[in-house]
């Protein structure tokens, strides 16, 4: 199980690495891969949780388990270990994609109704024009008129302005999903199959219309289970014996308090789990639960946000040292030959 779990850890780091490269993580890319990256999501909060809740394990087995599988050469020389920095690199991955995702998921459920719009009077669009490119009577156009095609795409553009993001989710997706079928079908008549063109006209029509399906399934049911999966209620106890990890990994790698966000707003799950019960029998004890929560949240914050000032003003101490000590000072006037020697370019990277 452990060696699984490791295998299934490192391949949802390589996916979080993929997401989060710049410009990835689009509203549009969600849109078109929300199914994906909400199992992404659920992987990785599984192999998340499975870590951190056996590393707390106070059996003797799962201990000397654990201990063995620390040892690479048990592997056979494979990289089978995970320690607590490659368990806090996955944890600070994975805040900071569920972060991304909750903000571009709010984003498309606020645009909805304009995506909707969008790709509906696209698509409507493109069957006008191809109505009125049937009648045979546009400028650089030498097909005949064909009368049943110029009925057919009218009577599709209504059928695609009649479509309602007010009707129910499965009622409005069949609709849309009749619509698609029949532009498929309708490209197996000769004189659309000959033409290249009409072919990429119709494909993007259907296009239009799958992007109008995906948008009406964003709804608030998908940003209840984003809380749900992102939960790490869990880890309350555990996630203090990552304090130093995380300030190591903060001094070798000073980038890391970028990530530091995503995993507060991760362990805000502690306070609303905690008061999840009081909150719903509107219990009167409700505020001391919440401040004795927050209170724990905010220490915990703290201690994590110390090795920040710690590390500024160690880094300025080094330079103070290296300007002090190192650098010597530079003569009014100066060789050419002596000019490489004076600008001390080693002291000066350092």
């Amino acid at each position: 199980l452990y060696s699984s779990n490791v295998k299934i850890s490192d391949q949802c780091c390589s996916e979080l690495r993929k997401h989060l490269v710049s410009g990835v993580l689009t509203d549009d890319f969600v849109l078109n891969n929300l199914d994906e990256l909400l199992d992404c999501m659920r992987q990785c909060n599984v192999a998340l949780r499975w870590q951190i809740l056996h590393r707390q394990a106070m059996s003797t087995k799962i201990m000397r388990g654990k201990t063995e599988h620390k040892n690479p050469a048990a592997d056979q020389g494979s990289n089978m270990s995970m320690t607590d920095a490659k368990v806090l690199h996955m944890m600070l991955l994975t805040s900071r994609f569920e972060e991304k995702l909750k903000s571009c998921v709010q984003s498309l459920l606020k645009r909805k109704g304009e995506i909707w719009r969008t790709r509906q009077a696209d698509a409507r669009k493109i069957m006008l024009e191809l109505s009125a490119y049937f009648t045979g009577e546009q400028a650089l156009t030498d097909v005949a008129r064909n009368e049943p095609l110029v009925k057919w795409f009218a009577g599709m553009a209504n059928e695609i302005e009649n479509l309602s993001l007010a009707k129910h989710l499965t009622v409005t997706g069949k609709d849309i999903q009749l619509c698609i079928q029949a532009l498929i079908d309708i490209e197996q008549f000769d004189l659309i199959d000959r033409s290249d063109q009409l072919k990429a006209s119709l494909k993007i029509a259907r296009d239009q219309l799958l992007q109008m399906i995906r948008a009406i399934t964003i709804t608030d049911d998908v940003v209840r289970v984003l809380v749900r999966v992102s939960d790490m209620s869990y880890a309350q106890e555990a996630i203090g014996s990552y304090v130093s990890v995380i300030h190591t990994s903060v001094n070798k790698d000073p980038p890391t308090v970028e990530l530091l966000r995503g995993l507060f707003l991760k362990l805000t799950s502690c306070l609303d789990v905690g008061t999840f019960r009081l909150r719903q029998g509107c219990s009167a004890e409700l505020g001391e639960v919440e401040t004795y929560y927050s209170s724990f949240l905010v220490e915990l914050i703290k201690g994590i946000l110390d090795v920040i000032p710690v590390s500024v003003f160690s880094l300025l101490l080094q330079i103070a040292g290296v300007k002090q000590r190192r650098l010597q000072d530079v003569p009014v006037k100066i060789d050419i030959e002596a000019l490489r020697t004076h600008a001390q370019l080693e002291e000066r990277y350092k």
